[in-house]
């Protein structure tokens, strides 16, 4: 082999070794910006969790809100009804006495 082959042979190989140099450094980057990114979401997925942590926690509050509202509602209308009963009750008794009443006045009326 001539110097010259020689000399393109080394070129060759010095711009091939350029080359996988070239893309090593490319590859360490774009791994850099993975680890970075993975990074990211990482904190965004541990913010996430906490939202839905809070999210869950203030479901639940209203849950156990909700149902005092409801046996709340449930009582109230238990007295409702219980009232309704009284009421009536009461407006007999008080018919009754209007008739004893009006029966009364007609026996002092008819002396």
């Amino acid at each position: 082999m001539t110097f010259e082959e020689y000399d393109r042979i080394l070129t060759r190989m010095l711009a091939v070794r350029q080359d996988i140099q070239v893309r090593q450094v490319e590859i360490s980057e774009q791994q850099k910006r993975n680890t970075d990114a993975i990074a990211a979401l990482t904190v965004k997925q541990q913010e996430n969790m906490e939202a839905i942590a809070l999210l869950t926690e203030n479901i639940s509050n209203l849950n156990v809100v909700s149902q005092r509202h409801e046996d709340r509602l449930t009582r109230l209308y238990g007295y409702q009804q219980s009232a309704d009963g009284d009421r009536i009750t009461i407006m007999q008794d008080v018919n009754e006495i209007k008739q004893r009443l009006n029966s009364i006045e007609e026996k002092l009326n008819a002396r």
